[in-house]
């Protein structure tokens, strides 16, 4: 008789409960709208409960094999941590809750077969196709058009941030489609990819257009032995192109910034003034949530200062920075910033064994092209402020986090696993407790 063995079972499913996870995230399925349960803390509470669960599969596994820790875990572990504690006390409930599910949605896809990954990358560009699709049935007035879609963020500009993601991702499969696929695939993600950029221009984000712009770069530049391998490139060339793509960039940046050149004033001043935060707390920072609680204090110091500054016309409530590292900076310090920096640095170097296969290969160069796409659109956005994309760039940094190669590893089949398990529980309980005692 064949014995059953669950985590067989369950490893093998693996797939479908993160799909079910990112289907309810990605897509624009809610059960109450942004005005009963707003600051996303319906589908952070879903979440954390889905996620939950997935853990508990996490220690199932844990049963049966060994765990392995590299740098990029590490550094991962420390940076949460650091963030654990410069957060006020008692914590930011939407806050704490946010972090816990991520660090269980960490822990789950880094356990997770890279073979059994793939799958998010269909459902990425169809979620982004199913969202436009979504705004266009609501429009309601003649003049309403594609750059008046927002997706399940209720906002042109990070909705655009989500379709430079999808057009990333659609590049990739075209660059990769087998030959014999040519017509099944290839011009499939063609269309696709045309559709979705489309509604990119439309979105009049100039932080989307880098942001695809450059992870496409990042692309064509893993995959350049399918476009040079005819040509001989010498060093002039080489110059040549540079200097090309040079003058492109300072023409292009140029014309971005006078599309809108009041907008990028006025980030310019909230950067101007958040220089003297950084300078006031610069090692430790102000603590999560310092920007929102202190950026006004500082905003109207600095025009008492300066009565006759002509930025007063720019000057706006702000509850964000429009720069994930420049925020980082100011509610965690320039030690959260290096920590932050140090795990970027692990995840980019991370090279992985020769012996993988070409899928995997290709699954994890998506995976860094999507990073990519969210750090450079994080330089003018504010996309960690947007549960997706936190959700998104963590499941990523974990799958990077795959290194056949590590050298450190234990395992828990030594571990008492009721014991283990009881542990787990009281600790969860007592930290509760503890919490809920200490709110109220």
């Amino acid at each position: 008789m064949t014995k059953f063995n669950i985590h067989t079972n369950i490893e093998n499913k693996y797939p479908i409960f993160y799909l079910i996870l990112f289907l309810y995230i990605l897509f624009p399925f809610r059960f109450f709208d942004q005005f009963t349960a707003s600051n996303q803390i319906e589908e952070i509470l879903i979440t954390l409960t889905f996620s939950g669960i997935l853990f508990l599969f996490t220690l199932i596994k844990a049963n049966y094999n060994r765990y392995s820790v590299d740098r990029i875990d590490l550094s991962a572990l420390i940076y949460w941590l650091y963030c654990l504690c410069r957060s006020p006390f008692p914590f930011d409930k939407e806050w704490l809750f946010q972090y816990i599910s991520l660090f269980f949605i960490y822990c789950f896809f880094r356990n997770l077969l890279i073979k059994n990954f793939h799958w998010l990358f269909y459902l990425i560009p169809l979620a982004g196709v199913v969202q436009i699709a979504e705004g266009i049935s609501k429009f309601s007035m003649p003049w309403h058009n594609l750059s008046h879609i927002t997706g399940i963020f209720y906002n042109t500009g990070i909705f655009g941030g989500f379709i430079s993601i999808a057009c990333t991702v659609c590049l990739g499969f075209i660059i990769t489609s087998k030959p014999g696929e040519f017509y099944s695939s290839k011009i499939f993600w063609l269309i696709v990819f045309s559709f979705l950029t489309v509604q990119l221009i439309y979105s009049n984000s100039r932080a989307s257009w880098i942001a695809a712009g450059i992870s496409g770069i990042y692309l064509l530049f893993q995959y350049r032995g399918q476009f040079i391998t005819k040509w001989k490139i010498g060093a002039h060339h080489k110059m040549w192109a540079g200097l090309i793509i040079l003058i492109f960039s300072v023409f292009f940046s140029i014309s971005l910034y006078q599309m809108k050149k009041d907008s990028a004033d006025g980030r310019l001043l909230i950067g101007k003034i958040s220089s003297g935060m950084i300078a006031d707390n610069p090692l430790l920072g102000n603590g999560i949530h310092g920007f929102r609680s202190d950026y006004m204090n500082y905003q109207a110091r600095y025009f008492r200062n300066n009565p006759d500054s002509p930025a007063r016309m720019l000057a706006d409530d702000v509850v964000t920075p429009f720069n994930e590292y420049l925020k980082i900076t100011i509610e965690c310090g320039i030690t959260g910033l290096l920590l932050f920096l140090l795990l970027l640095f692990f995840v980019f170097r991370n090279n992985h064994n020769i012996t993988e296969s070409i899928r995997e290969k290709d699954t994890l160069t998506k995976t860094k092209s999507i990073l990519i796409s969210i750090l450079v659109f994080a330089i003018f956005s504010y996309p960690f402020d947007q549960y997706p994309f936190l959700v998104l760039f963590v499941s990523c940094i974990a799958i990077t986090a795959r290194n056949p190669d590590t050298k450190y590893s234990f395992s828990l089949t030594k571990i008492n696993r009721p014991a283990f398990r009881i542990a787990v529980m009281q600790c969860f309980f007592i930290g509760r407790n503890l919490y809920f005692l200490r709110s109220f």
